[in-house]
């Protein structure tokens, strides 16, 4: 009985919550090749060790430097994430979720209730966003950039931006997914950065219906997020309202890249709840190999209210 009735709340909280098309901008704002770096990206904030991390990025990435890393106990929430910059780029990569129900970082996609206070309000009515997560954004953006220099990563990266016009990107998976849209949005509403745009990769579901309209009034051109099929991180529905933000960028059960979501069936979710199918899809590294194959392909229309079917 507690297996069929623990069943039951997974669909409840999964599937999909209704279809918005594709926004005017995204067929020219997407970029391939842009959403395969960032999804390395997106890997490299998995590695602990500072050290570590500098080597991985001198061996592929050899013009980037690290501007920070910023490690979980800096942040409270065991948040990790890290700032690289070449010429041309600066990227702000968060690290998601690692073992399930064992590290903190768990405890903070539990924190279902929504968080708002008037900092938000003040530009955001009745905006709601997911506790954990919002307080995850708040540590990383505030966090300084070293003990000799009293200057937040925020201000920071506007002084690269500045003086180089440098393309700013955000970018996560899963928890970090969700930790790097939030970060964007507070940059978009609380700096001078420029945002080029945000790719994320299985990323939950964030905040509430004002929260989304909140967001996408400056974001949605600039942010892609894709889904994996079964993937039920990127399903979650959670206790209360909430939706996703962005653009969505489907790979389907064959690999093929849309912004067509074509899984919503309770039946099949039942039957990926059984076999675990959804944690499969959820692994970045799939979601790389799937990047790599639709390399070349552009996944939107460029008359989107005609022919996209839109996000869920």
């Amino acid at each position: 009985m507690r297996k069929l009735i623990t069943l039951i709340l997974i669909l409840q909280l999964t599937a999909c919550a209704g279809f918005r098309p594709a926004s005017v901008n995204a067929y020219e704002n997407y970029n391939s090749n842009i959403a395969l770096k960032l999804a390395d990206f997106s890997n490299l904030a998995y590695e602990k060790d500072e050290d570590n991390l500098k080597e991985l990025l001198k061996d592929k990435y050899p013009d980037f430097t690290l501007l920070r890393k910023i490690e979980e106990d800096e942040t409270g929430y065991d948040s990790q994430a890290f700032v690289a910059y070449d010429d041309n780029m600066i990227i702000v990569s968060v690290r998601g979720s690692e073992i399930p129900f064992i590290s903190m970082d768990w405890r903070n996609n539990a924190k279902f209730i929504q968080y708002t206070n008037k900092r938000v309000t003040e530009y955001c009515e009745g905006a709601g966003i997911h506790g954990g997560f919002f307080q995850s954004a708040l540590r990383i953006g505030n966090t300084k950039l070293n003990s000799l220099e009293n200057t937040s990563i925020y201000t920071k990266i506007e002084e690269l931006q500045k003086n180089t016009n440098r393309d700013l990107y955000f970018t996560g998976h899963s928890l970090g997914g969700a930790i790097a849209e939030i970060l964007a949005f507070f940059s978009a509403y609380e700096t001078n950065m420029d945002i080029t745009a945000v790719y994320t990769y299985g990323e939950p579901k964030n905040g509430n219906l004002a929260y989304r309209d909140c967001h996408d009034k400056v974001l949605r051109d600039k942010t892609f997020r894709f889904i994996n099929n079964r993937d039920i991180v990127a399903r979650v529905r959670g206790s209360g309202e909430y939706s996703h933000v962005g653009n969505l960028a489907y790979f389907d059960r064959n690999g093929n890249l849309s912004d067509i979501n074509t899984y919503s069936s309770y039946l099949g979710i039942t039957g990926d709840v059984l076999l675990l199918r959804f944690a499969f899809d959820h692994k970045l590294a799939n979601y790389i190999e799937l990047l790599e194959k639709n390399i070349n392909v552009q996944p939107y229309s460029s008359q989107p209210n005609k022919l996209s079917k839109g996000t869920p």
